[in-house]
């Protein structure tokens, strides 16, 4: 790929994995930037792994699936369901894939 302007590649490399629990009380409700490189801002409602999900409680279900959460809300851990670790796997994969 050419560009008319300079390019820096950064790779972030970290040796050990980070708790989910620290995580997830440090970034839900956070504001972070998605979808690089055009960049997108985005607030974190949720961290999870295959074993549990840090989330604020839900508000309401809309159309087309869509959640509304209570951002001032407590933050709750929740156990992974079968369903949900499938589901994670799936979104997951995409990700990695993309």
């Amino acid at each position: 790929m050419n560009t008319l302007n300079e390019s820096q590649v950064v790779s972030l490399i970290q040796e050990t994995v980070p708790d989910i629990n620290d995580i997830g009380h440090r970034y839900c409700g956070q504001t972070v930037f998605v979808s690089w490189p055009h960049l997108q801002e985005a607030r974190v409602v949720a961290v999870a792994n295959t074993e549990c999900k840090y989330s604020f409680e839900i508000e309401s279900f809309g159309e087309g699936g869509s959640v509304s959460y209570k951002l001032d809300g407590e933050i709750r851990k929740m156990p992974m369901l079968p369903r949900d670790v499938d589901d994670w796997r799936l979104q997951e994969k995409e990700i990695r894939t993309r």
